[in-house]
Order: C-alpha cells, then structure tokens, then sequence
C-alpha cells in the first residue's frame, strides 16, 4: 500500500528504522523534513513527489537516521543536490555546512558539478577509473591538468573574487568573440542567479558571456 513519509501506521517512520520504536519517532521525521524545507511533503505519497522533492526527503531520512547518536555523525551522500534547483541547492549544502560547523558531523558527498565542489568543499578528491588523482583542497585538486586528465575537457581556473574559491570554465566557452564563434551562430542559455552566490563567476568573467548587443 501507498504510505505517506511521516504515517504513524508505519512501524518506524521516515529514517528511523535502525532506532529502536520510540513515541517521538513521528516528531524526530517531521523535524528532518522541516530542516530541509519540506515538512510541506510530509503526508504526500512517496510517488507523486518529484525528482527535487526526492532528494530532500533522502537526506531528510538521513539526517533521522542521525538524530540521537552520540557524538559526529557520517552523512555519505550521493548528488544530494541533483534535480535540485539553484535555491534549493544552496539551501542543501549550507544545512551541511552548518552540521560540519556546529556538530561536527563529517560529510563525504559525490558531486559531478565541480563549481559547486570547489565552493563548498573542504578536500575535494578527485578520481578516475578507481584511480586518486588528486587529495587536496579544491584549489589545488582543480588544475586545468588533472581536470583535463579526468574529464578531456580543457578548462580555465579562475577565482572567485570573494571567496578566492574555483571557478572552472572550458576553453570554449571563452572562446566567445561578440557572440559568435567560427562564423557560426551562439545560441546562449542565460541564467538569471544571485550574485552574492559563493558560486556565482566574477562580473568580469559573466560579462564575456554576454553579447554586446544585450543591456
């Protein structure tokens, strides 16, 4: 039968399965689903619940499953921020951040958008093949070298000129000249995002994305 995330007629509820049955159990839930913005979800069914929906009610389970152990925690999450959108994704990784900060919990997330590693991340380790490529601040993991060893793509490292962060973006998409490249057409998709982003590239490097023609 269809359940909703928080049903008191489960057994255990939402991430508490590995907890002894406790009365509090529906509480701890509906507390995990309110720190990650959706408590609104919490007498939805499972398969109406979109993609984005999906993913925070993952690591609201995960953080259930946290609630009450002593001492740090481990959270291995696996793109906790896929299908999520620019808000939502924020709103995910500064949760963990603030976890790492204040409870110290220790947070060990695969992410391909490596933009959003090299804000975030305190270590970024960088694989290919089951092979380490590189153990190290994101800074010093992202080099043009290893990022084209790793993906055969050829990038730029620029920095964040806050934050001093990494900022990676391929070789052609630098390669704009007045909006067109080789003769041929650009088409462009813009995306409207907040400046203030720890992720948002420097104006300087925004502005090259932009045709002369757009105010």
């Amino acid at each position: 039968p269809e359940i909703s995330l928080s049903s008191v007629d489960l057994p255990a509820p939402l991430g508490r399965t590995p907890h002894p049955s406790s009365a509090r159990d529906r509480d701890i839930a509906l507390d995990a689903l309110d720190a990650v913005g959706a408590s609104h979800l919490a007498e939805r069914l499972l398969p109406q619940l979109s993609g984005g929906e999906r993913q925070r009610v993952a690591l609201a389970r995960a953080f259930a499953q946290l609630h009450g152990v002593q001492g740090p925690g481990l959270l291995l999450l696996d793109e906790p921020t896929a299908a999520l959108d620019l808000q939502h994704q924020e709103s995910v990784l500064s949760l963990l951040r603030r976890r790492c900060d204040e409870r110290g919990d220790a947070v060990l997330i695969i992410l391909h958008d490596l933009n959003l590693a090299g804000a975030w991340a305190d270590r970024a380790l960088l694989m290919m093949e089951g092979q380490t490529l590189a153990d190290a601040p994101p800074e010093e993991a992202f080099t043009p070298a290893l990022i084209h060893r790793a993906y055969g793509v050829t990038v730029r490292t620029l920095r964040h000129p806050d934050t001093g962060r990494p900022l990676l973006v391929t070789a052609r998409a630098l390669r704009l000249v007045d909006g067109r490249e080789g003769g041929k057409p650009l088409f462009l998709w813009v995306h409207y995002f907040d400046a203030h982003s720890p992720y948002a590239p420097p104006p300087e490097v925004a502005q090259r994305f932009v045709p002369p023609n757009v105010k």
